[in-house]
């Protein structure tokens, strides 16, 4: 039996890391492990499964971990400072001069990078994104029974689940801001190269994987060019986040704690503030990893595309031994893709193939033939607008003025999309997930954990979101 635990948009080389760090390296450092995944492409988007048995005994794992002290005083500084390393060790490594290696001597780096660095990487990451779930839990349950109230106890878990720092993605914000107010002010080139000098800082914001494609010198120019008011824009922004500090502030002294939930909640506002701080280095790391990969496919005459479509094992090969599969195999891997991996052995599968097996092995899911989903209220309103169903990064450009996004799950490059959106509406996550936070910052009506809404709606339909009672539904004509 297998778990769905997200969609992404996701290549075999991203899939496989994944997978090494839900394997050995997370059981070194965790004490749980999961050795059985299986990833599908479908064509659209990339599910992620892993075995149901394993999976419960992994969540019970995360739990236990949560009531040893010494996790709890030690895991967010361990994690921030082995995924700066890592950020700072890929930075350095492929900024070598790549062409000038020998086909060997890339291998080695390459073999450095999969099979030593990203596995550890990825095991802190997905500690991170994996414990959230249990630890609202925690939260949750430890606020109850020191307030005695549910109304209480949610106003509270709002609060304390708010990121009281910028995200890279609101310092991109607020430096767009500083430029748009340079705007006229300075002559042309001026701007151009406080711009350009914004450009190179940022790009690697949407690198969710290697093959992604960085922002570009346009999309800023577009973008700061868009900011209307920027000095009310940075104004609001700076009292919204003088608001969110007294409100902590406040709960903090109002509320009667005992010294172990006073440790859970800085715990827990230390890993909410690491969940879209290990995605600006996941992205910084893709982005310099990006340089090798070019250099692979150049060599192997593929596109960055084909080469992210390969294993590890086809990657090393081709480079020491100059061997490839078959194009027409690597090109059947665009269409449709499956992995199976038990520990350290994978299996991949591509077009027919690679269907059947899905069928086999979890299903093919179909639409629900329903109107109204239920969610979880990640921030609070009300909004009708026509539905965009977003599948990867790709699909952004769909996304219209008072458009209504459904999607799995979003991630920092979403952001400036969603300042077009009347509402959000997501498959997975929970109330202390990027999706509910960047929505509350916002200020826009977001539902959370529908589970089915990118398979239950389709594009151009009108949908009504109410985040005030917990549903959205198609308005049918």
């Amino acid at each position: 039996m297998w778990t769905k635990i997200n969609t992404r948009r996701l290549a075999p080389q991203m899939a496989i890391a994944w997978n090494f760090g839900f394997g050995r390296p997370f059981q070194k450092h965790f004490g749980t492990l999961i050795s059985r995944t299986l990833q599908h492409f479908n064509g659209k988007s990339t599910d992620y499964f892993v075995d149901s048995k394993e999976y419960e005994k992994f969540n019970k794992g995360l739990e236990h971990l949560l009531e040893r002290d010494e996790f709890i005083n030690s895991a967010y500084q361990e994690a921030r400072e082995f995924l700066e390393m890592a950020q700072k060790w890929s930075e350095l490594a492929f900024s070598v001069d790549l062409k000038g290696l020998k086909s060997n001597e890339l291998a080695g780096l390459y073999k450095k990078f999969t099979l030593e660095m990203q596995p550890s990487f990825y095991a802190r990451m997905w500690m991170v994104y994996r414990l959230s779930h249990p630890l609202e839990a925690v939260v949750e349950r430890m606020l109850l029974e020191a307030t005695r109230s549910e109304e209480k106890t949610n106003k509270l878990l709002k609060i304390f689940s708010t990121p009281l720092k910028p995200s890279n993605v609101q310092e991109e914000r607020i430096d767009a801001l500083i430029i748009a107010l340079k705007r006229g002010k300075v002559r042309i080139d001026e701007y151009d190269n406080l711009v350009h000098s914004h450009f190179e800082k940022y790009a690697y914001i949407p690198m969710y994987g290697f093959d992604h494609e960085p922002f570009s010198f346009e999309h800023f120019m577009n973008e700061i060019g868009a900011i209307r008011d920027p000095k009310k824009e940075f104004r609001e922004f700076a009292a919204a986040l003088r608001r969110k500090n007294i409100a902590y502030e406040k709960a903090l002294m109002e509320l009667k704690m005992p010294n172990r939930l006073a440790r859970i909640l800085k715990f827990y506002s230390d890993m909410i503030y690491l969940r879209d701080y290990r995605d600006m280095l996941r992205e910084k790391v893709n982005f310099s990893a990006r340089r090798m990969y070019l250099e692979i496919a150049l060599r192997a005459g593929l596109d960055l595309e084909e080469i992210n479509l390969l294993t590890n094992d086809e990657i090393i090969n081709f480079l020491n031994k100059g061997k490839l599969p078959q194009r027409e195999q690597v090109r059947g891997r665009k269409h449709e893709w499956l992995i199976l991996q038990e520990g350290e052995k994978i299996s991949i599968y591509s077009g027919k193939e690679a269907r059947a097996i899905a069928r086999k092995e979890i299903g093919i899911t179909s639409a629900n033939d329903v109107s109204t989903l239920l969610g979880r209220i990640g921030s609070p309103g009300f909004a009708t607008g026509f539905a965009r169903i977003i599948h990867t990064n790709k699909d952004l450009i769909k996304i219209k003025e008072g458009d209504i996004m459904a999607t799995s799950m979003t991630r920092q490059d979403f952001v400036p999309y969603l300042r077009k959106c009347a509402a959000l509406v997501t498959d997975e996550g929970g109330i202390t997930s990027h999706a509910a936070i960047i929505c509350r910052e916002l200020g826009i009506p977001c539902l959370v954990g529908t589970e089915f809404a990118t398979i239950t709606f389709t594009n151009g339909e009108m949908l009504e979101v109410n985040a005030n009672k917990g549903f959205v539904r198609r308005i049918m004509k």
